[in-house]
This record gives C-alpha cells, sequence and structure tokens, in this order.
C-alpha cells in the first residue's frame, strides 16, 4: 500500500488550487471583456484569424478614408468643370447670336465686350485654386498658374502638365485626382487664344478689317468643339466619382462581414460560461473545506 504523506497530500491541494484559480481567473476576464479569446494561446487558429481580419479592417478603414477625401476633390473639380463648360456654352451662344449679317458696328462692339468678360470670367476659373492653395487644373505643377498670358503678345500658354496623383482606394485599384482641361481648348489653347483675337476685332468693329461670316464660322467650330470637350470631361468626373461611391458599398459591406466574423470567432457562450464560473467557484470552496477537514485530522484523535 502507497502511504501518502501529508506533505504530498498538501503539495496536491495547493496545486489544484492554484489550477483552479488560474481558470477561474481566466473566465473571470473572458466574462468581464465578453470575448471567448483574450490571449492567442486561447485559440491559437482563431487567433490567426482575427489578426488578419483586423488587418483587412484596418486596410478597408484607409481605403474609406482616401475615397472621402478623393470624392472631395473631384467633387469640387466636378463643380468648377460644369461652371467653365456652361460659360463656354454662353459664348457659344453669344457667337451665334453675333452671327449676323445685319448687325451694325456698334453692335459688333457690345459683343466683342461681353465675350472679353465672359473670357476673363473663363482664365479665372481655368486658374482656380483648392482649399489648400494649389491650382486645381495644373497638374502636379500645382503651385504656379496653369494658364499664362503673355503679356507682349497676348497669347495663352499652358505651363502645367498633364500628370496626375493617383489614390489608393481598394487592393489593387488606383483612382487619378486630377484633371487635365487643357486638351478641351486644343493642344495649344486654340480656342482661347482664336477667341481672344476675335473679340478684340469685334469690339473694335474696323471696317478695313470686317469681320465675315467665315470668321464667325470658324471660331464657332472651335467654341463648340471646345464646348463638347468639357461636357465629356465633365462625364468622366462624374464617371470616377460613381465609381467611388460603389468602392465605398462594397467596402462597408465587406466591414460589415468581416465584424459578423470577429464576432462569431470572439462570441462568448455566455451560459456555459456562468455555468464553469460557478462549478469552479463551487469546487475551490469543497477543495477548501476538505482541506481544512483533513488538515484538521491528527493521529491522537483516534486514540
Amino acid at each position: 500500500m502507497m502511504r501518502v504523506t501529508g506533505q504530498s497530500l498538501y503539495n496536491s491541494m495547493i496545486n489544484n488550487t492554484n489550477l483552479s484559480k488560474q481558470r477561474f481567473d481566466k473566465l473571470t476576464t473572458q466574462w468581464a471583456l465578453q470575448k471567448r479569446i483574450v490571449n492567442p494561446s486561447d485559440d491559437p487558429i482563431s487567433s490567426t484569424q482575427l489578426a488578419q481580419l483586423q488587418r483587412e479592417k484596418a486596410s478597408i478603414d484607409q481605403y474609406q478614408t482616401n475615397i472621402k477625401r478623393l470624392s472631395g476633390t473631384l467633387g469640387m473639380q466636378e463643380s468648377r468643370v460644369k461652371g467653365i463648360e456652361g460659360n463656354v456654352g454662353q459664348m457659344l451662344g453669344k457667337l451665334q447670336e453675333a452671327n449676323n449679317a445685319n448687325l451694325g458696328a456698334e453692335e459688333l462692339k457690345g459683343y466683342g465686350a461681353e465675350l472679353k468678360t465672359m473670357l476673363d470670367t473663363l482664365m479665372t476659373d481655368l486658374n482656380s485654386k483648392d482649399e489648400n492653395g494649389h491650382y486645381s487644373f495644373a497638374g502636379t505643377k500645382s503651385d504656379k498658374p496653369p494658364f499664362v498670358q503673355d503679356p507682349v503678345t497676348g497669347q495663352w500658354s499652358f505651363q502645367g502638365n498633364k500628370d496626375s496623383a493617383s489614390t489608393i482606394v481598394g487592393n489593387g485599384v488606383e483612382v487619378p485626382s486630377g484633371v487635365d482641361l487643357s486638351e478641351a481648348f486644343g493642344g495649344s489653347l486654340e480656342m482661347i487664344n482664336k477667341l481672344t483675337e476675335f473679340a478684340n476685332k469685334m469690339e473694335k468693329a474696323d471696317p478695313a478689317d470686317p469681320v465675315t461670316n467665315a470668321d464667325f464660322n470658324d471660331i464657332i467650330g472651335l467654341t463648340e468643339s471646345s464646348h463638347n470637350n468639357l461636357s465629356a470631361v465633365y462625364t468622366s468626373i462624374g464617371g470616377r466619382i460613381n465609381h467611388l461611391n460603389l468602392l465605398q458599398e462594397t467596402h462597408e459591406e465587406v466591414g460589415t462581414l468581416n465584424q459578423l466574423v470577429q464576432d462569431d470567432l470572439q462570441q462568448l457562450n455566455i451560459p456555459e460560461t456562468y455555468m464553469k464560473l460557478n462549478t469552479y467557484m463551487y469546487s475551490a470552496q469543497a477543495s477548501n473545506q476538505i482541506f481544512s477537514k483533513i488538515n484538521s485530522l491528527s493521529l491522537f484523535d483516534l486514540i
């Protein structure tokens, strides 16, 4: 027969008590946090999945932040391009009105003055800045005015570039944030320069250098082409904004699904945990009582 010493019994009781306390403490922490996994060792496989889901959440959060910022930038550009398109459309209407052989010199001068005012507004809009003080339509050379007029010749030229920064809005998805308007007016701003010259010519209305129907047809054709180009640019920006909206919805759906998976992995079984807590608590009380009884026994009690 194996003899159990008092010391070995004591050590066994202490070990069992410590083990029960560790399990009880773990369950108490899980109960307080309402999480099944507190440390990776609680469930290594699920912990790995959770870490991956959390990385995906961080990426999605960054994509959504980028989309919000880019949507604001494109929305502002869309509004400005719409205004520029409207201005060019009004100039086209003025040119078509003025293309009338019955108009006198004074009436032509009036149309010429209106066109010059509208051209000033157009160039101001083309050189507009964003809220950070950067020129909106200068490409990546946004620290200087993109549309510049030669003080001697009066000719306009484009001093920006056609490059555009891109923003990452999804896994492997980038959307350009810039808008190139120089091409809408011809490679060398032909429409703007010819219309500037034509408006000056109308304003002078010199009988020795009359404004002909051929002149009108030429500048009307250029202005109409620019108006159509601007409409295409406006549509393109709207397409990018719609694309961003769809991506935003997709990110929200993926984020919701990921959260459901995380909740499922972390979900604490409340009834089971409650029962275990009570079991360990009653077990600890019973062990303490038994230990006290045994510890109080003495050979003298048997005499």
